[in-house]
């Protein structure tokens, strides 16, 4: 097995894949750059004449010939020029692609249209809700800088440096999107409209699509004619059986793991517990950021957090609260929270709101709004009995939190393509 991720850039912006030989410890198959890879687009694009260069298909070609690759299992069109997968295709090699985001569909990866949920499948507004991009190229050298200097391809997602970073591009981003007149001319209208025409054709080389959730299942399909899938949840290695009997004391502590990033709905729970904090003050926020918030006396600030820490931090939570805005595709910390026994609030953003469901009451799922969102929390304030009981039913849960029984599934539905 091999791992191709975006790579460094190049003076003469010739496409190239190459090895790279840093020790990359936890990674423990070969890593591959691709050199001058598209544009990474953040929150979208600014520069977009780029992202519709299709790339060499004979150079893709000889390097899947050269490694012998049997199948292809792509995890985000970001980066990827439309010929590596015109390449396989002529290779008969089959591709499965995993929809951890929605990249292609939405240029802006996240389904928001100025902040709300985008209901426009016919793309006629993409043109004026991209206007205000950042530019990827950016992004690009960013993420492949941190993939070798901090030795760790996963370590990426938890690394402190790039989370403020990011955070503070969120932030100033949505501080540019107030200030937008959107005029969007009709040459910018036309390569939007190619752009979206490119990714849809990079679909159809797809031969199988990997739902991660029945989420992501509706939203795909809704938008692109799609016949052979499966839908399996994901997970990682770092996930195992932790479930414990917890104890809920006299004051509730809720942890919020996300960051400032609008869509992932903090700012929505903090308006909720500024209203909560009203009438009932016997609780926590635990945050993982240093930025401070007004009226924040009920928040415990700690510093951003690495997987060796989620042992402790469950330990000493008695609710995970997940508020998201955006239309998640999976996402991990629902499962990481069950994993050890804790309850959660989830809204019906959250695209693991499908794999609870399977289960009896282990979560309170509710719509993404203050009201909702409040009721819910002071449910569970007023009434400790409701935590003990979810508790109770996540222990019962018959339901094997194993990485091996993933894989299992993934290589199960190789095998079909094969056949």
């Amino acid at each position: 097995m091999l791992l191709l991720i975006p790579g460094r850039k190049s003076i003469d912006k010739k496409i190239r894949i190459y090895k790279i030989e840093k020790n990359v410890s936890s990674v423990s198959c070969e890593l591959y750059g691709l050199q001058n890879a598209l544009p990474w687009p953040g929150n979208g694009i600014k520069e977009i004449g780029d992202l519709l260069k299709e790339g060499n298909a004979e150079i893709f070609s000889a390097f899947l010939k050269w490694k012998h690759i049997d199948l292809i299992h792509v995890h985000s069109l970001m980066g990827l020029y439309k010929n590596f997968l015109v390449a396989a295709n002529r290779l008969r090699i089959p591709v499965v692609y995993t929809t951890h985001d929605y990249y292609g569909i939405c240029l802006k990866t996240n389904l928001l249209s100025d902040r709300k949920l985008c209901t426009d499948q016919s793309g006629i507004n993409c043109p004026t809700c991209c206007k205000d991009m950042l530019d990827g190229n950016t992004l690009t050298d960013i993420l492949y800088k941190k993939v070798i200097k901090i030795n760790c391809v996963k370590n990426i997602l938890n690394n402190n440096t790039l989370a403020r970073f990011l955070t503070k591009v969120e932030e100033s981003f949505n501080k540019e999107k107030e200030a937008s007149d959107y005029n969007v001319s009709d040459t910018y209208k036309k390569k939007i409209n190619e752009i979206k025409a490119y990714y849809n054709e990079m679909f159809q080389l797809v031969d199988m699509f990997h739902f991660n959730s029945l989420q992501t299942e509706e939203i795909f399909k809704n938008n692109l004619n799609i016949k052979n899938y499966k839908v399996i949840d994901i997970t990682h290695n770092s996930i195992e059986d932790h479930r414990c009997k917890k104890i809920f004391g006299e004051k509730l502590r809720i942890t919020y793991l996300g960051t400032l990033q609008q869509i992932k709905g903090f700012y929505l729970l903090k308006n909720v517990l500024d209203n909560l904090y009203k009438t009932r003050k016997n609780f926590e926020l635990n945050v993982f950021f240093a930025t401070r918030q007004k009226n924040d006396e009920y928040i415990r600030y700690n510093l951003p957090y690495s997987y060796h820490d989620l042992g402790k931090i469950m330990n000493e939570t008695d609710i995970v609260v997940v508020p998201s805005i955006c239309k998640e595709t999976f996402g991990f910390v629902v499962k990481e929270a069950i994993s050890y026994g804790v309850p959660c609030i989830i809204t019906k953003n959250v695209g693991a709101k499908d794999w609870v469901k399977q289960f009896e009451d282990i979560a309170f799922i509710t719509d993404a709004t203050e009201d909702a969102l409040l009721q819910a929390i002071i449910a569970v304030y007023d009434n400790r009995k409701l935590l003990y009981e979810m508790n109770e039913n996540i222990l019962k849960m018959n339901y094997d939190f194993s990485f091996c029984r993933h894989v299992k599934e993934i290589l199960e539905s190789y095998k079909e393509l094969n056949e």
